[in-house]
C-alpha cells in the first residue's frame, strides 16, 4: 500500500493579535512616535513560523492526532528542525490598489494592486506559539507608504523572509529589483504581484536554503476562501496572497493596534528517507531466488529536480471549475475529487467580530508546469553514462546523502531539499518527475557460500535467476558446481547451434585484465554490447546470433553495486487521485505526482524483493504510473505538510 502524508510549512505574519501584546516589539527607528514624512507611516506585523502537519489527506489538516481509518492513517503536526524556521532577515513589499466608481468594483489586489515600495524589516526574537499551525512568531513594526482611503486607495503587503540573492532592496529609494538568470528587473508603479510569479531560470538550491541549510526563503502563502470539506463551495473558490494592512501615522499608534496576519511558507520542498535503521535490509523474496541476500545503503539522492522556481507560489488553476485551466474542472469519465486542493483547518485572517477564515491550498504551478521544451536543460538529472560506456554518473559526480532519518537527531533529520516541481496531467512523466534514487551494495551468496557478500553477478533476460562471475563454486554436493555466467551463456547458445558448430568449453570467456572483468557494470542490451562483455574464439556471426537470441539482455552487477528508483514522489494519495492499471491520465489525476513547496515528503522503504539496476538508468518519457516496480515504499507528506510514501523494492 502506498500512503501519502503532507509536510506543508506555513509561517504567519501578523498572527493572533489578541496575544501579540506579550510579544517583543522591534521599533522602526522612530521611538518618539512622530511621523517621518507626510508620505510615510507605520504598519505592524507579526511573523509566525509554521508547524508541519501530516496525514493521509491534506484536507484533514487540523493538527489533531486522530485515527480515521486502518493502520497509521492519521494527521499530526511537526515543527521540523530549528534551522528550517530560523529567520535572519526580511523584507516587506507594499502594493497599492486604487478603486474608483459608484459602487466601487470588487477588490482584487493579487491582480490589480501595483508595486509601491519595499522596506527592510527589523525582526525581534521569536517566541513559541501555542497554536497547532504555528511554531514561533515575531512581531515587528515597519515604515510604510501612506494611502488615502477617501480616494479608494488600499495597501497590501508581501513578506519575504531570509531574502534570497535574487531580490534586493534600495534602502534610499525603497525600490526592489528581481534578478532572473543574470537579468535584473526593477519593479515600477506598473508592476503587480505577477512579477513574483515569473519563472526564475537556472537557480541554485543554496540560494533558497543557504549554504549551510539554515536560511530558508519564505514568502506569503496563497490561501483559499473556502474549505476543502465543501465540494459545492469549491466549485467557485478564490485564492488570496497579498494581505491588507493598515497604515498608522506614528509608530506608537501602530504598536497599540492589531498586527496584520500574514502567513508565509518556505520556497522549497523537503524529502527524508527511512527504512535503513541498521544500514541494510534483508531481501524478502517469495520465490526463493534471492533468499539470504541483503541490501546495504551507500547513499541516496533526489533525481529530476527542477532548475527553475517562482518566488511566490502560483495557484493560477485554483479558480472556478468552468474557467479554462481550472484544477477543479469536471472529469470526463470519472469523479474529480476537488476537495483535495484545500485544507479544512481554519486560518483566521482578521480580528473582526465575524472573522474571515481562510484555508491552505495544496497544489501549485511551477515555472515549467506545462511548458517543458528540453528535459535535459530544465532538470537536474543523474544517470549512468553507457553510450559510450564510461560507467560514470553524469552530468556530474553525484553527491550521495549517506544518512537517513532513521538516525535523526534534534539538530538534523538528514533531509534533502529541492525546488518545487509540479506538472500538468499530460506531463506526469518519469523524466519530469522528482524521484528518490538509492545507491546500494547488493550482497548475495551462491551454492555453499554461508555469508552474503558483495561480488560480481549477472541477470539474464527476464529471468530472476542470478549467475556468478566466479567459476567452480560448490553447491555443497561433491563435484557439483553453481552454473556461472559463462557456462550459462555457452550452454544456452549451444541449444540452437548444430553439432560441430557449437561453442567449445574454452571458446567463451569474460573479458578480463588479470582477474578483473574489464567491462563496466551496466545493461548490455544489444549484440554489439554483449561483445564488450565476452571474448569468443573461433567466432562467427552464427554463434554470436545464437548467444543474443538465446540469452538476450544481460545485467552486470560489478562488485554488487546496485541502484533503485525508490519512488517517483507522490503528492496526492491513492484515495484522492485513484488510478487503475492501464488507465489514461485525466484531470482527476492532477497532482498525483509532484513536489510542492513547503511540503515534506517522507519515503519509507518497507521491503526489497530483489536486485534493482546495475546503473542509474536515464528516466524516459513513460507515464509515472507503471504496473510493476522494484521498490515498495510509502510516501508521507508532512504539513511543514508531511507526506509519507512506503516503497517495496
Amino acid at each position: 500500500m502506498k500512503k501519502v502524508k503532507y509536510l506543508a510549512m506555513l509561517l504567519a505574519a501578523g498572527m493572533f493579535a489578541a496575544c501579540s501584546d506579550n510579544l517583543e516589539d522591534a521599533g522602526a527607528g522612530n521611538a518618539g512616535g512622530t511621523t517621518p514624512s507626510t508620505t510615510e507611516g507605520y504598519v505592524r506585523v507579526a511573523i509566525n513560523m509554521p508547524t508541519t502537519s501530516g496525514g493521509m489527506s491534506r484536507v484533514n489538516d487540523t493538527g489533531e492526532e486522530t485515527t480515521t481509518g486502518a493502520g497509521d492513517d492519521y494527521v499530526h503536526l511537526e515543527d521540523g528542525i530549528a534551522n528550517e524556521y530560523k529567520i535572519t532577515d526580511g523584507i516587506i513589499v507594499f502594493f497599492k490598489e486604487t478603486r474608483t466608481g459608484d459602487p466601487l468594483p470588487a477588490s482584487n489586489p493579487d491582480v490589480n494592486a501595483t508595486f509601491e515600495s519595499a522596506y527592510t524589516l527589523t525582526l525581534g526574537q521569536p517566541q513559541d506559539d501555542p497554536t497547532a499551525q504555528v511554531t514561533e512568531r515575531v512581531v515587528t513594526v515597519s515604515e510604510a507608504p501612506m494611502v488615502d482611503a477617501t480616494k479608494g486607495e488600499a495597501l497590501y503587503a508581501l513578506v519575504i523572509l531570509n531574502v534570497p540573492s535574487t531580490v534586493t532592496v534600495d534602502a534610499n529609494t525603497h525600490g526592489l529589483t528581481i534578478t532572473n538568470n543574470g537579468k535584473s528587473t526593477v519593479l515600477t508603479d506598473k508592476s503587480t504581484l505577477s512579477a513574483f510569479k515569473e519563472a526564475l531560470k537556472n537557480q541554485q538550491l543554496s540560494t533558497y536554503i543557504g549554504d549551510n541549510k539554515d536560511k530558508f526563503t519564505m514568502l506569503n502563502a496563497p490561501l483559499s476562501t473556502v474549505a476543502g470539506s465543501d465540494a459545492l463551495a469549491m466549485s467557485n473558490p478564490a485564492a488570496k496572497t497579498l494581505v491588507p494592512v493598515t497604515v498608522y501615522k506614528t509608530e506608537n499608534e501602530a504598536l497599540s493596534n492589531d498586527a496584520a496576519r500574514i502567513y508565509v511558507e518556505r520556497v522549497v520542498a523537503k524529502v527524508t528517507l527511512t527504512g535503513f535503521k541498521d544500514g541494510k535490509i534483508a531481501v524478502k523474496d517469495n520465490n526463493g531466488a534471492y533468499e539470504g541476500d541483503e541490501v546495504a545503503l551507500d547513499g541516496w539522492l533526489l533525481n529530476v529536480t527542477n532548475k527553475s522556481t517562482k518566488l511566490v507560489r502560483d495557484v493560477a488553476g485554483y479558480k472556478a471549475a468552468t474557467e479554462t485551466g481550472s484544477w477543479l474542472a469536471a472529469a470526463t469519465s470519472a469523479t474529480n475529487n476537488i476537495t483535495r486542493f484545500a485544507g479544512t483547518e481554519v486560518i483566521p485572517v482578521n480580528f473582526e467580530d465575524t472573522p474571515t477564515n481562510y484555508y491552505r491550498i495544496y497544489w501549485a504551478e511551477d515555472g515549467n508546469y506545462s511548458s517543458v521544451t528540453n528535459v535535459d536543460s530544465e532538470f537536474n538529472t543523474y544517470y549512468t553514462d553507457q553510450d559510450p560506456a564510461s560507467g560514470n554518473v553524469t552530468p556530474t559526480d553525484a553527491d550521495w546523502n549517506k544518512n537517513t532519518a532513521d538516525n535523526a537527531t534534534d539538530a538534523t533529520d538528514h533531509a534533502l531539499y529541492c525546488l518545487e516541481n509540479t506538472m500538468a496531467v499530460s506531463d506526469q512523466k518519469q523524466n519530469q518527475t522528482t524521484s528518490v534514487v538509492l545507491k546500494t551494495t547488493y550482497k548475495t551468496k551462491f551454492g555453499n557460500q554461508t555469508t552474503a557478500s558483495a561480488q560480481d553477478f549477472f541477470l539474464c533476460g527476464e529471468s530472476p535467476l542470478k549467475y556468478p562471475a566466479e567459476t567452480n563454486i560448490s553447491t555443497g554436493t561433491e563435484n557439483q558446481y553453481v552454473k556461472d555466467i559463462v557456462t550459462f551463456v555457452r550452454e544456452s547458445a549451444n541449444e540452437v547451434l548444430a553439432e560441430g558448430s557449437q561453442i567449445g568449453e574454452s571458446d567463451l570467456s569474460l573479458k578480463k585484465t588479470g582477474e578483473e572483468i574489464t567491462a563496466d557494470a551496466g545493461i548490455y542490451d544489444s549484440l554489439e554490447k554483449l561483445k564488450e562483455l565476452f571474448t569468443l574464439t573461433n567466432e562467427n556471426d552464427t554463434k554470436w546470433d545464437a548467444i543474443w537470441n538465446q540469452v538476450g539482455t544481460i545485467r552486470y552487477y560489478k562488485g554488487g553495486i546496485n541502484y533503485y528508483y525508490a519512488a517517483r514522489i507522490r503528492h496526492f494519495n491513492d484515495a484522492e487521485t485513484p488510478w487503475n492499471d492501464g488507465e489514461s491520465y485525466g484531470i482527476q489525476h492532477l497532482g498525483r505526482y509532484g513536489v510542492v513547496r513547503n511540503n515534506w515528503y517522507e519515503v519509507n522503504v518497507n521491503s526489497i524483493s530483489g536486485p534493482g539496476e546495475p546503473v542509474i538508468t536515464k528516466p524516459g518519457d513513460n507515464p509515472d504510473d507503471e504496473n510493476e516496480g522494484y521498490i515498495r515504499a510509502e510516501i508521507n507528506v508532512l504539513s511543514w505538510a508531511k507526506r509519507s510514501q512506503n516503497v517495496d523494492l
